[in-house]
């Protein structure tokens, strides 16, 4: 497996082997170091969520009475659990379209091995065919001779 295969996960790759896939199998914004559309939603999400949990700590923090934390626990507790948990949905989702475009990117490089060793072994083949009826030639006209 090349170098290029296991980078870093939240960025883009534009290849399996420094180029491109296969020709047509490029994502936008492939192999630029770029953030995809799904990476930046994680990312504010999540940053949402601190925010969010921050915020409902600190109003927490200065009430003594249950029911005056109530509002900030669900409002900065629980919110910013949710915000967080959409963070995680949004970055499986951006690597589950990442692992499919690899797959169909080794699938199109597996495809095209496999053509290459049927053309290579069909070149064999003839030469090989080409090689036995030289060498039944050769002993047909050995055995003529005597």
């Amino acid at each position: 497996m090349s170098a290029s295969a296991v980078s870093h996960p939240l960025l883009l790759e534009g290849s399996l082997e420094g180029g491109s896939t296969s020709g047509t199998e490029t994502s936008p914004g492939a192999g630029s170091g770029r953030l995809s559309s799904l990476q930046v939603a994680a990312l504010a999400l999540a940053i949402a969520g601190v925010v969010a949990l921050a915020i409902g700590w600190f109003g927490v923090s200065d009430k003594v009475e249950v029911w005056e934390q109530i509002p900030y626990l669900l409002s900065g507790g629980l919110g910013g659990a949710v915000l967080i948990g959409f963070a995680i949905a949004a970055f499986v989702a951006h690597e589950h379209t990442e692992d499919r475009r690899t797959q169909v990117a080794l699938e199109a490089r597996i495809e095209r091995m496999e053509a290459d060793l049927s053309a290579m072994f069909g070149r064999r083949l003839d030469e090989l065919e080409m090689a036995v009826a030289a060498e039944l030639d050769q002993l047909r006209d050995n055995r003529n001779r005597s």
